[in-house]
């Protein structure tokens, strides 16, 4: 691979693989032992999100507009679905394998169905997204930021905001949660803390 990357890898240990996404459009899967390349899927446009993985699939977005769900073994393209605008922000899926989040440069948080493609719901911000959803599982929850200066806590089923967090200041980072507490970066690089609980 000749083309630098925005991505984070994604391991598979079970086969041995990592799978990895790359400005040339393409994402791309090696077997780690061998360091050969197993498949590449190409998309229409530069891959800058990190791919997530669950029950032998890879979901991953474009700049094409596009989430991707693909078969890890073969890089076969199961569906994808389309948004209003680019996206590199890396979608999360949770625990039950039947709903994946992201955002989308055309302002919304979305919620998929995993395995029909379906849409169940869209939650429109201010701005358009850069942050990647954190999921908690145990309180049925996603945590998103936005470019509109706020972090945005919403239903996991409906997309119904619960509540937000208004920073005043561009959010591009991912939230963290870590034994009750929200961890959140801004975009001047400040640190900031919240009770999640």
């Amino acid at each position: 691979m000749k083309h630098w990357m925005h991505s984070t890898p994604s391991v598979d240990p079970k086969r041995g693989y990592i799978y990895i996404g790359a400005n040339d459009g393409r994402v791309y899967c090696y077997n780690i032992s061998s360091q050969k390349e197993v498949w590449s899927f190409k998309t229409e446009k530069e891959i800058k999100s990190t791919p997530c993985i669950a029950n032998d699939i890879l979901y991953i977005t474009s700049w094409d507009h596009k989430l991707y769900v693909l078969d890890l073994e073969t890089g076969k393209e199961y569906f994808h679905y389309e948004t209003g605008m680019s996206s590199m922000s890396s979608p999360a899926i949770d625990s039950s394998g039947t709903s994946v989040f992201f955002g989308s440069h055309d302002k919304n948080i979305y919620c998929i169905n995993a395995r029909s493609g379906v849409m169940n719901w869209r939650y429109k911000t201010g701005a358009r997204i850069l942050s990647s959803p954190t999921i908690l599982d145990n309180d049925k929850t996603i945590i998103c930021g936005s470019n509109d200066g706020n972090v945005y806590i919403l239903n996991m089923a409906t997309g119904e905001k619960k509540d937000k967090i208004d920073f005043g200041i561009e959010v591009t980072s991912v939230p963290v949660v870590l034994q009750n507490q929200l961890y959140v970066f801004d975009n001047e690089g400040i640190l900031h803390r919240y009770d999640a609980g």
